[in-house]
């Protein structure tokens, strides 16, 4: 513990003596204090072997109080994004430095946000040494948000690791302080899941609830030093950073806050941020600051590999998880064997190419006819939400209904403050999202100007896989990498490439070996092999390629069933074989080959996808048949 509580304070003594060499060997230093700037330890030597705190683990600001000044790690997303922030990087007392005393003459404030200093004044001392010179640099500024719909198990199997940082630190029970924020009051003991959905309300910890309030974590304020433009992260990448925590619980009262956010005012041209207006945004005492010592860009690999880390005891049959898999879906979607397949391709389809603004390889089903009811009394579509998010990492559920769409933002929203809020469809590309849309739920109504502007982003962003944003410094949008299914009685609203009615009544038969399902919801073993067996088909799809013979294949059936559709004049877009039709078969080929963890698509795999097309394709022509007579 002692060497952890120490941390901030050894690079702090580590850059004094830094500092003090570049003095000693410049003697004219202190006409050119910008070099002090460059002046840096090495990070890596410093920061070897040294273990970091889960910044998950911290769950109250009691505990945010005792990790101040450790070494914390963790991965979020960025959310918003400041001008850099003009701070102090050290303080040097020129007399000191004349009379050869330059040990003692050096106070370093790098890595910190407070400034404690017997030289340079602060709210208990107006005038200061008149010998003292201060070095300035700056450093960029970022929000960031823990990743969103991360289900529940994914976050559970690392919860001991993260337990396990919190006793490795020795946190204990202090005595409670009472802590304010816009007329909200919280108890620094209180676990953040009891006061985050408060501060929600009122666009502090501005993200969507978690599946699971249990599952709270602190967002943060994260300070970059000495970063090349490059370099810097972007809005919506996923970082994986190590850093120093800074909090302070006894920081401005609202009152103070609301006066320097009066005094505050950012112009279009200022350079730098103001360190009172991100103060004021994100409050000290409920937010805390990183000082970042290293940072990484995730991508899906490293979230791939981490999931799959986690799920690294378990062996998997390929085949009989794949089997087993597609009898849980039969049974939920009722014994319907020819959606369940389909919809297996759609869990393991990501984009795979983007070319000319159009993204190849990711898919969005349409599945009709899914408000029947199970023997449970839940519809199909209440029942397959819950399956999906027991064995998907990310998930995310749309319930389309006048409510959601009228109340919620789906795309990121900026305020004149600067502060940006979260949006639904703010979803990062790196961890491949899956969209589940319920429009089972919809009803008759008034939809309000903002509920008409969701409707639209939705069918842009099905469309186009990217949500607009605007906000202070940035206009343009967040791409993003989805797959998804759309649940709906009648034809979807939304834009899919494949869709399937279910068969329209659900026998006694499949109803009671539904329980099947429900009972396996239980099984964490079972439903572990299962969430393997999805990462692996789902990154093995990104790589597969097509036999030559497949290939010459599907070539000559798209011509011949071109041939067919013009003689028999078939004109309804639902059947029409076109040119995402040949799409959509190499892509589900490939998809069936992935689904077996198999590197090449053989004719084997094409086979099977024909006759399901041709299964399919009857099915809505025989559904065409009984609306027309209607």
């Amino acid at each position: 513990m002692d060497s952890q509580q120490s941390f901030a304070k050894n690079i702090q003594v580590e850059l004094q003596k830094r500092i003090a060499e570049v003095v000693k060997s410049n003697p004219n230093i202190l006409s050119d204090l910008a070099k002090i700037n460059d002046v840096d330890i090495q990070l890596d030597q410093l920061l070897q072997n040294k273990k970091a705190i889960c910044l998950e683990s911290l769950r109250s600001l009691n505990d945010l109080k005792q990790a101040d000044g450790q070494l914390v790690e963790f991965t979020y997303m960025i959310q918003s994004m400041f001008n850099p922030e003009m701070y102090a990087i050290a303080a040097i007392d020129a007399e000191q430095v004349k009379n050869g005393n330059i040990d003692s003459a050096i106070e370093v404030f790098k890595y910190h946000d407070t400034i404690t200093s017997q030289n340079l004044p602060n709210e208990h001392q107006d005038e200061f040494n008149e010998n003292i010179v201060s070095a300035l640099g700056d450093r960029q500024i970022y929000y960031a948000i823990p990743i969103p719909n991360q289900n529940k198990w994914s976050k559970l199997v690392g919860q001991n690791k993260n337990n396990q940082g919190q006793e490795e630190i020795g946190l204990e029970k202090k005595e409670a302080h009472h802590v304010s924020y816009q007329g909200i009051q919280v108890s620094s003991l209180d676990d953040i899941s009891k006061y985050a959905p408060k501060l929600q309300q009122i666009g502090l910890f501005n993200y969507e609830s978690d599946k699971d309030d249990s599952l709270h974590a602190f967002p943060c304020i994260l300070k970059y030093y000495n970063q090349e433009q490059s370099q810097n992260p972007k809005l919506n990448q996923i970082v994986k950073v190590t850093g120093i925590l800074s909090y302070n619980l006894n920081s401005l009262s609202d009152e103070n806050e609301h006066e320097i956010n009066q005094q505050e005012e950012v112009g279009d041209d200022d350079q730098y941020e103001s360190f009172d207006r991100i103060s004021y945004l994100y409050p000290e005492r409920l937010i805390p600051r990183i000082h970042v010592l290293s940072s990484q860009v995730i991508s899906y690999s490293d979230i791939y590999s981490s999931s799959i880390k986690q799920l690294s005891n378990l062996e998997v049959s390929t085949q009989a998880q794949r089997q087993v898999l597609l009898e849980a879906l039969t049974k939920i979607l009722g014994n319907d064997q020819i959606s369940a397949f389909y919809l297996l391709m759609t869990l393991i389809s990501s984009v795979n190419l983007s070319k000319d603004e159009k993204h190849y390889g990711n898919l969005f089903l349409n599945l009709l006819n899914t408000s029947q009811k199970l023997s449970s009394g839940a519809k199909i579509s209440e029942t397959l939400n819950d399956f999906l998010q027991s064995i998907l990492v990310y998930s995310v559920s749309i319930p389309f209904t006048l409510k959601y769409l009228n109340a919620q933002y789906l795309q990121p929203k900026s305020s004149s403050s600067g502060k940006i809020s979260y949006g639904s469809l703010q979803l990062p590309k790196e961890t491949k999202h899956f969209i589940i849309c319920d429009e089972t739920s919809l009803q008759q109504g008034q939809l309000d100007q903002k509920g008409v502007h969701n409707v639209k982003n939705m069918i842009n962003f099905f469309q186009d896989l990217r949500v607009p944003f605007e906000s202070e410094f940035y206009k343009g949008f967040v791409e993003t990498d989805v797959s998804g299914v759309i649940l709906s009685d009648g034809k979807g609203l939304l834009y899919k490439d494949i869709q399937i009615k279910l068969e329209e009544d659900i026998d006694e038969e499949s109803k009671q070996s539904t329980l099947f399902t429900f009972d396996i919801l239980n099984d964490n073993n079972f439903l572990n092999q299962i969430r393997k067996y999805i990462l692996e088909s789902k990154n093995q799809a990104l790589t597969v390629q097509l036999d030559e013979e497949v290939a010459n294949n599907i070539q000559i059936d798209f011509v011949e069933k071109r041939k067919q559709q013009a003689k028999e004049n078939i004109l309804n877009k639902e059947i029409i074989i076109n040119q995402e039709s040949l799409e959509r078969w190499i892509q589900l080929c490939r998809l069936n080959a992935a689904s077996k963890l198999k590197k090449i698509a053989t004719i084997e795999d094409y086979l099977e996808i024909k006759k399901l097309e041709e299964n399919r394709i009857k099915r809505t022509m025989k559904d065409i048949k009984i609306w027309q007579q209607k």
